[in-house]
């Protein structure tokens, strides 16, 4: 029996709650999550139910505990229980003896996220946070950048606007170049955040590798004046979203929903270009490469040609010496009487429609003598079936 991962959080402010239910929706995880505000109606839960992780803020805003007390409180008697405090950027370093860390907003999704699935696998989270940490290979040669057609693509970012109206948005390369930018918050610098989400560009293709697939990948940054969400679109392209910080995290649902359909539909312009590389490895892994899989388009017809007409080999003078597969024929029938085909004239064609008729068939499945069964031969020409 599968037991279902279980998450605490404890946050009078209901960040920390967000956070993972916007965890538990990026990832696709079946989770039970519960809600609790203050510190001691949390012990008393743990005290009766085991959870895999709890996701505490560092400020509970109580006279006798914050998070950080709360935690010393928890390790020692739950160390199967891993622990993650949020924080905000002033708030003070703390290294903890057992499986706790402390991440101060705003938040690396990515570091979230592997820090979040560490937890539920029930290894320690410092080591996530550790190797959440390592700098991202960034000189690749990952081969030109496909052109979008910008006209095409306005059509696009104009319907997602009218669905989820953020302060701005900023359509981007993976090498920082700002493609597109609408928005009404001249505060906030695109090409700066263009450059700041390369990571998440670099990380996309890197997991694409891993999964052998086309990823989709939605990034989340909570901000105290800006909450941004990073979507990839193909391996070439990303699109930020900015909301205000108060409100943004409440519009998961919405940005997941919409632009994640606008992703779609620019990498639709794009094709199969979108998730090319120059290299079947992009993701810099040491050991046996594969070798890299061309894409080959040939018109239909032209392909039907080649099946049929190989290209001659040497000493072969003509395609006609190549041999070919045997043709199926069938075998003549001795006895057939063509003057059959002339009976088809006398036929009736409301007996035929009688077959289809819906009473004439319900009175046969309601007939006495009917189970459910098959017909048998006698009953099929008692029916006028057969002849």
């Amino acid at each position: 029996m599968t037991v279902l991962p279980r998450i605490l959080t404890i946050d009078p402010t209901g960040v920390s709650s967000r956070l993972v239910r916007a965890a538990i929706d990026l990832t696709d995880q079946v989770v039970a999550q519960t809600d609790i505000p203050h510190s001691a109606a949390a012990l008393a839960e743990l005290s009766v139910n085991p959870y895999h992780l709890v996701v505490c803020a560092a400020r509970l805003y109580e006279d006798d505990m914050d998070g950080y007390a709360l935690a010393q409180q928890i390790l020692p008697h739950l160390p199967e229980t891993a622990v993650v405090l949020i924080g905000e950027s002033s708030d003070p370093d703390v290294q903890f003896d057992g499986n706790a860390l402390l991440i101060k907003r705003p938040l690396d999704p990515q570091q979230f996220f592997k820090v979040f699935q560490c937890a539920l696998e029930g290894k320690d989270i410092r080591t996530a946070l550790r190797s959440a940490g390592e700098p991202a290979q960034q000189n690749q040669d990952l081969g030109p950048i496909p052109t979008l057609d910008l006209a095409a693509v306005n059509k696009i970012i104009d319907d997602l606007l009218r669905d989820v109206a953020p302060l701005s948005l900023v359509l981007a390369t993976r090498n920082g170049e700002v493609l597109l930018e609408r928005g009404t918050d001249s505060r906030l610098d695109r090409e700066q955040l263009a450059q700041a989400v390369l990571p998440a560009v670099q990380a996309t293709i890197q997991v694409g590798h891993l999964a052998r697939g086309k990823p989709s990948a939605l990034s989340f940054y909570d901000g105290d004046q800006y909450d941004i969400f990073v979507l990839s679109i193909g391996y070439h392209h990303v699109l930020c979203l900015v909301f205000d910080g108060k409100g943004g995290s409440k519009l998961f649902g919405a940005v997941r929903n919409y632009a994640q359909r606008a992703a779609l539909d620019v990498i639709a312009l794009m094709g199969e270009g979108a998730f090319s590389l120059n290299h079947a490895n992009p993701g810099g892994h040491k050991g046996r490469r594969k070798a890299a899989r061309q894409a080959q388009v040939m018109d239909m017809a032209q392909e039907s040609a080649a099946a049929v007409m190989p290209t001659p080999e040497i000493g072969v003078s003509s395609v006609a010496d190549v041999p070919t597969a045997p043709r199926l024929q069938l075998e003549p029938v001795d006895n057939f009487d063509p003057t059959l085909l002339d009976q088809l004239d006398d036929l009736n064609s409301a007996d035929a429609d009688a077959l289809f008729d819906l009473d004439t068939l319900g009175e046969i499945a309601k007939g006495r003598d009917r189970n459910g069964g098959a017909l048998t031969y006698e009953e099929a020409q008692r029916l006028g079936i057969v002849q």
